[in-house]
């Protein structure tokens, strides 16, 4: 199934990207849950069973513990905490200001 496989390789990207910005040292990025929209491709028993036997022995992917899928609404909120809590790493670390976050991507901080 290509979708289950762009999953992996989606994450598999991801845990790489979050490993080289965060000083690991030698030590695996672990204890990942892989969360998605609950629609027809991500409840599909054969997708189901490619990930979960990805998440046994395909390399970075191997990171992943779980894959759980929710409800779209549910998955929309998170990823909104998630662009508010980078939005609050940015100003804190000075690598974007509030003004800058709203010109380039329309987030209004207050």
């Amino acid at each position: 199934m290509i979708y289950a496989g762009n999953v992996i390789e989606t994450a598999k990207v991801a845990v790489g990207k979050f490993h080289s910005l965060h000083n690991f040292g030698g030590r695996r990025v672990n204890n990942i849950e892989l969360i998605m929209d609950r629609n027809h491709h991500n409840c599909d028993p054969e997708c189901r069973q490619i990930i979960a036997e990805a998440a046994e022995s395909n390399g970075r992917f191997k990171a992943v513990d779980a894959a759980v899928q929710i409800n779209s609404a549910a998955s929309r909120l998170l990823q909104l905490a998630d662009v508010a809590a980078y939005s609050r790493m940015w100003i804190h670390k000075r690598e974007e200001n509030a003004r800058g976050l709203r010109e380039t991507f329309g987030i209004l901080v207050l």
